[in-house]
């Protein structure tokens, strides 16, 4: 992993410990709150039983994950500042701006290519066609494909990715493929590349499969994998940050090691090639999963005590019997409650990242271009023929 920003990782790491005395506090409150003398019978003793040996020990072990995990932050903030000062640099790295490129601005970095595709604006359908006239005297295109969200009238949804990912036509697809049939069409012979974030890197993986118009290279920026052995000898890069669950969504993500070997083979045979750089803080998105455990327990508890107050202190029921029921079933889902939310904090947290899943990738991609090595150096030589002047910008 490359080097972080240790003011953002120990900043991490006190908002871990915090949400894990969070935890341990709502422990305690709907542990009291279950041992209330008014509730008695089966349900409740099998309840209890059922907290004591389960329910209370998940909700624990969530808070010493969060501590190890602050710990092992701390660590890695630790050996960041001493492999500055043994450089005889600052701590940590500096954090690239992120904001967006001028129209005519040509990609002069990998960054760059990144940055040109989030200098669109909500009403540009998501889609941007640059005509690049390099230092040959040849034009080249570059079509810059955003991603989910990134445009209207039914373009880019959230359902679009499952379609793409299935190899299902759909809207999105049809719309795209149609910019690149016109620039294809209005610049005749000129080569092609697709620059894609997310889902626009999904798009770019599947018309580069179509092999219908003349497409030599593919760069995706926190993008699903498709299968390369339909791509040729197409040249593909693949920048995936450590801190982005979206790059791992993809059935390739399971063996991503030897996926990319494979891939890497595939294009090689077909005289293309296919490069994946990964780098970048594992932990940059996982404020998300300790805030939306420690936001379920706070649920929890504070439903507890209300069901608490409702069934036993003063509020008109029914009947003792009643009441009872009522505090048996509402802490009970209180407990229930704090439960799922442990348990589906790993699925939170990817869905808090898909939302806004947008780590550092002109830092990635600055990393990339300095990156030495074979493989990388092949997928930056790809990139770079598309380097020059701008002669025509359609946003």
């Amino acid at each position: 992993m490359y080097g972080a920003d240790v003011a953002q990782l120990r900043a991490l790491a006190h908002q871990f410990d915090q949400h894990a005395q969070e935890l341990d506090a709502h422990r305690m409150t709907i542990g009291n709150g279950i041992r209330i003398s008014a509730w008695i019978g089966p349900v409740a003793v099998r309840f209890r039983r059922q907290w004591d040996s389960d329910y209370s020990r998940r909700v624990h072990v969530a808070a010493a994950t969060l501590r190890t995990a602050a710990q092992s932050l701390r660590r890695n903030a630790d050996e960041q500042d001493r492999a500055s000062a043994a450089d005889g640099g600052g701590t940590g790295r500096a954090t690239p701006s992120e904001g967006g490129r001028a129209a005519g601005s040509a990609p002069d970095s990998t960054a760059d290519i990144y940055r040109n595709i989030h200098s669109m604006r909500a009403g540009d359908d998501g889609v941007r066609v640059q005509v690049i006239r390099g230092s040959d005297g040849v034009d080249r295109v570059v079509v810059y494909i955003n991603g989910t969200g990134s445009a209207s009238h039914g373009l880019f949804t959230v359902g679009s990715n499952a379609q793409l990912m299935l190899g299902e036509g759909n809207k999105t697809l049809d719309y795209v493929r149609g910019i690149v049939a016109k620039a294809a069409a209005d610049h005749p012979g000129a080569e092609i590349m697709l620059a894609g974030y997310s889902q626009g890197g999904i798009v770019a993986q599947r018309l580069a499969q179509e092999h219908q118009f003349p497409i030599s290279t593919v760069v995706t920026f926190g993008s699903p994998r498709l299968p390369s052995s339909g791509l040729g000898g197409i040249d593909v890069v693949r920048l995936e940050h450590n801190g982005d669950p979206i790059p791992g969504t993809d059935l390739e993500g399971v063996l991503a090691g030897e996926v990319d070997a494979a891939n890497a083979a595939n294009a090689h045979a077909h005289g293309g090639s296919d490069v994946v750089f990964r780098g970048g803080n594992p932990f940059q998105g996982s404020a998300a999963l300790s805030g939306g455990i420690a936001d379920g327990a706070s649920r929890g508890a504070r439903g507890a005590a209300d069901a608490g107050v409702a069934a036993f202190a003063g509020i008109p029921v029914p009947g003792v019997r009643e009441a009872v029921q009522l505090g048996a079933a509402t802490i009970a889902g209180a407990g229930g409650g704090i439960m799922g939310a442990v348990q589906g904090a790993g699925a939170g947290f990817l869905a808090g990242n898909a939302h806004v899943h947008q780590p550092d990738y002109v830092w990635l991609a600055d990393q990339f271009d300095k990156s030495g090595r074979v493989a990388d150096t092949s997928g930056r030589e790809a990139l770079r023929r598309f380097e020059g002047q701008v002669v025509d910008d359609q946003l």
